[in-house]
């Protein structure tokens, strides 16, 4: 464990005895005699670089990685301002690898946040010493014109492609061959995933982070540095001493959950859904905006050192080893020791593709020795010690025999495709999506083509496009139709959007598909109902609100006869044949019956976060619903929140404060949540009761010393009177308050056209409230 100290020298005795000392969030030394065992570098302010032992033993390490520890012969307190900030600094970087890149917190989201609110605080008295590679600066990037170029130190080469074992043995005698190895020598390889992303590679100078690249033509990439440093598993620092420039490669990824969230939020809003991940990715990292980047929920992994001044390393382990010790996600690949070793691990993978968290499109084998592979080099086009095992097609052709528009429970008109039945990845694949009419005129898909089809994600089947090659004479291009196929009603196209809506909040078809939303298993979770259950009890005015639900007990009647229809025609024709169907039926629908009841009853007991979710107001997905049930004491908050207050809260803009709104006002959802109420469902949220009073409804931010009382209270003093405490300024805050020696703030606060209050003038609003 690697330690900075001011004084001492080998074997120095140090005796912190009755000390309690504490660094990035871990006891460092608490009634114990330490030694200084071994000097291992002297700094430029004359402090040295030692090795801790005690008993002798040296302390254990983290995952093998040198974590330093500052430790000073004085007290935090007397501690310089800058010492404080470079130790804060020390601190979070560390934390943000346990967090991003391991998954091991070592401390509570609590004590991560009061560090990082003490380094903000200080930057802010001392802007003079804010850095770019400070943790504070993640987010500080702004509107880019065009993305710039950005030439590699290295080159980002392609890789040899092979398709089944025979090329992975040829690769193999290949690689013999031209190490001078006997034919019968076994070459250890590494085998990682191909993760199917954007190529990326990343540049540090001593240790900094100075500029990120995209692939491009494998010599000049595309200059997106910005969107990258926003990407959270990203360090502006990497851990230890570096010196020199570093240059990385690895994929930018987007994992198949948050592929899916992102085209459901996509699809609410009516914008194009993206094809799959790789295509989200490599959309999110081109932004002009970086602060859509950092919205993407995106991550990397590195897998390859393009560049170093030195190259220490014999093995790629080792060059993976300290990646990951440096504070980068790095590949963790399975270790092979020959060829047939390789070539079964692969075989063994392809089955396991779909339960990766990230898509992947094959694997990739490279030579274990470091050394070796760097001295077979490359051909124009590839490496010459790495492969890639690409998994089979995942395509296939088929006819498109229609095109039927659904109707989803905002109203969006969606075109789904009915094919010809065929056989994708193992699945047999009867419909696919189009997503909305945009896409079909763009690939100028029509019914009778020859398409090919793809399982997206090895899950959604969608349309690449036509063979234009094999197209009937007599098609004709596909046209949305301007009318509701469920209601008739006329559909629209709103401000921004590409879908067609309707916008009669009585069509069936929306209905049902609240209806099914809000017994989903991520929503109410009410097992037993399934699509044509809700369709038939819809149909016979059983159902229409999402209170019907609950009122279904007392239907029995009513409601068995329709549960008789859903069983399969099949099923019911053998039973009849033997005179049993009506006995049978009897008992398995009474049961079916019973368990429903007492799924719907069940279902009252669930967490006000589902209950907002099961609502399907526009925009607000699980996410964040739990974020506003964590933020009002009571769903009937949001009903008397002002836009300003709504989109205070965490992760919520001006376009959902809007859609909440818009619910809230309307009375038939009033009404509806009364009587969702009254059956005993939870409408109690997980905070304190909202704030109401003079500043109800108003925002504010403090920057600078404050001479009448310290931050802290003021604060306090604006929450008891009904306000709320913003943590950086945006154009959602209502007041800066200004004291003395203030940070960085008023400069944005100025631009963004944000009211900047004197302590003065804040007391005198206060006094006439």
């Amino acid at each position: 464990m690697l330690v900075y100290h001011r004084r001492g020298a080998k074997k120095t005795p140090m005796d912190f005895h009755g000390r309690y000392w504490t660094y990035l969030g871990l006891e460092a030394v608490h009634g114990q005699h330490m030694y200084a065992e071994q000097v291992k570098d002297r700094r430029a302010d004359n402090s040295i670089i030692i090795l801790l032992v005690k008993n002798k033993s040296p302390l254990p390490l983290v995952r093998g990685v040198n974590f330093p520890y500052n430790v000073h012969d004085t007290l935090r307190n007397t501690m310089t301002d800058h010492q404080k900030i470079q130790q804060l600094r020390e601190q979070i970087r560390y934390h943000n690898v346990r967090y991003h890149i391991y998954d091991e917190p070592e401390i509570s989201d609590r004590a991560y946040d009061a560090l990082f609110a003490e380094l903000i605080a200080l930057e802010e008295q001392h802007p003079e010493l804010i850095t770019p590679d400070s943790p504070t600066q993640k987010l500080a990037v702004s509107l880019q014109k065009e993305l710039g170029e950005a030439r590699h130190h290295g080159r980002l080469l392609s890789l040899e492609n092979s398709y089944n074992a025979e090329d992975l043995y040829a690769f193999d005698e290949r690689v013999k061959r031209l190490l001078g190895k006997p034919a019968d020598a076994d070459i250890a390889y590494l085998v990682d995933p191909k993760y199917d992303g954007l190529s990326i590679a990343l540049t540090y100078v001593d240790g900094k982070f100075t500029r990120a690249a995209t692939r491009g033509d494998g010599e000049v990439g595309e200059d997106v540095t910005q969107n990258i440093q926003t990407i959270a598993s990203v360090p502006l620092h990497l851990l230890g001493t570096h010196e020199g420039i570093l240059e990385v490669r690895g994929e930018v990824l987007m994992s198949k959950a948050s592929f899916a969230d992102l085209n459901e939020k996509r699809a609410a809003e009516g914008q194009p859904l993206f094809a799959n991940p790789r295509n989200a990715a490599a959309g999110s990292v081109r932004q002009l905006d970086p602060r859509v980047t950092a919205e993407r929920n995106l991550d990397i992994y590195f897998y390859d050192i393009t560049y170093a001044d030195s190259y220490p390393w014999a093995t790629h382990t080792e060059e993976l080893d300290f990646l990951a010790s440096s504070g980068l996600r790095a590949s963790t690949p399975f270790a092979c020791a020959n060829i047939a070793e390789a070539v079964a691990y692969v075989h063994a993978m392809e089955s396991k593709r779909a339960g990766f968290p990230y898509e992947i499109d094959g694997l990739v084998l490279r030579l274990a020795d470091a050394h070796a592979f760097r001295s077979l080099g490359e051909t124009g086009h590839h490496p010459r010690g790495a492969a890639a095992y690409k998994f089979p097609a995942q395509e296939e052709m088929t006819i498109l025999e229609g095109i039927e528009i659904q109707v989803g429970r905002t109203g969006v008109l969606t075109p789904v495709a009915h094919v010809q039945p065929v056989e994708v990845a193992g699945v047999m694949v009867r419909r696919a999506t189009l997503h909305n009419i945009e896409g079909i005129h763009r690939k100028d898909v029509r019914v009778g083509d020859t398409i090919i089809l793809r399982r997206a994600g090895d899950v959604i089947p969608q349309i690449v496009k036509p063979v234009l090659a094999k197209r009937p004479s007599n098609t004709v291009p596909f046209s949305m139709p301007m009318r509701c196929p469920a209601c008739a009603s006329t559909a629209v196209q709103l401000p921004e959007e590409v879908a067609l809506r309707c916008i009669n909040a009585s069509c069936p078809a929306q209905i049902k598909e609240r209806l099914i939303h809000f017994v989903s298993k991520g929503a109410m979770d009410i097992d037993g109902f399934g699509r044509r259950s809700i369709a038939m009890l819809a149909d016979a005015k059983l159902l229409t609100h999402f209170s019907d639900i609950y009122t279904l007990a007392d239907k029995q009647e009513q409601v068995l006869p329709l549960l008789y229809e859903e069983a399969t025609l099949e099923k019911k024709g053998v039973l009849e044949q033997s005179g049993l169907f009506s006995t049978m039926a009897d008992t398995q629908e009474l049961k079916r019956w019973t368990n429903l009841v007492a799924s719907i009853d069940a279902s009252k007991k669930q967490s006000s976060d589902r209950l907002l979710f099961g609502l399907g107001i526009r925009f607000v997905g699980k996410k964040l619903a739990k974020v506003l049930a964590e933020s009002v004491s009571s769903l009937w908050d949001l009903a008397q929140m002002s836009k300003d207050q709504l989109v205070a809260l965490p992760e919520i803009g001006d376009k959902v404060a809007e859609s909440i709104l818009d619910f809230f006002q309307t009375e038939s959802n009033i009404e509806e949540l009364r009587r969702l109420e009254a059956m005993g469902l939870s409408l109690q949220g997980r905070a304190p009761t909202l704030a109401t009073g003079p500043l109800s409804g108003k925002t504010f931010l403090f920057t600078g010393t404050l001479s009448t009382r310290s931050r802290e209270e003021a604060q306090k003093f604006v929450e008891e009177l009904g306000g709320t405490i913003l943590s950086s300024v945006s154009k959602n805050l209502s007041f800066l308050v200004v004291g003395e020696k203030p940070g960085s703030k008023v400069a944005k606060a100025e631009k963004l056209g944000v009211p900047i209050l004197s302590e003065d003038q804040w007391l005198a609003m206060l006094e006439k409230t």
